[in-house]
């Protein structure tokens, strides 16, 4: 009867032993995982600010061609 719990006993360190991580590894790998995402906030804040300066932009471009139309019209005219 002891037999069986002892072979129990010793296949659950077996298996379960491997899994755990260093306190050390847990450490590094929060830091790799802070540091992912501070880059990853900080890439997200430099897309919004591109978007922003595309809006801008595209605007300036509508503006433009409005503009360009507006002066091809006068030029029909004058001919």
């Amino acid at each position: 009867m002891n037999a069986p719990k002892i072979l129990l006993a010793t296949l659950a360190v077996v298996v379960l032993l491997p899994a755990c991580v260093s306190k050390k590894k847990y450490t590094a790998i929060q830091l790799s995982n802070q540091t992912l995402n501070e880059k990853l906030a900080e890439a997200n804040r430099q897309l919004d600010a591109c978007r922003g300066d595309k809006s801008v932009l595209e605007a300036r471009v509508a503006e433009i061609q409005n503009k360009n139309e507006h002066l091809k019209d006068q030029v029909a005219q004058l001919n």
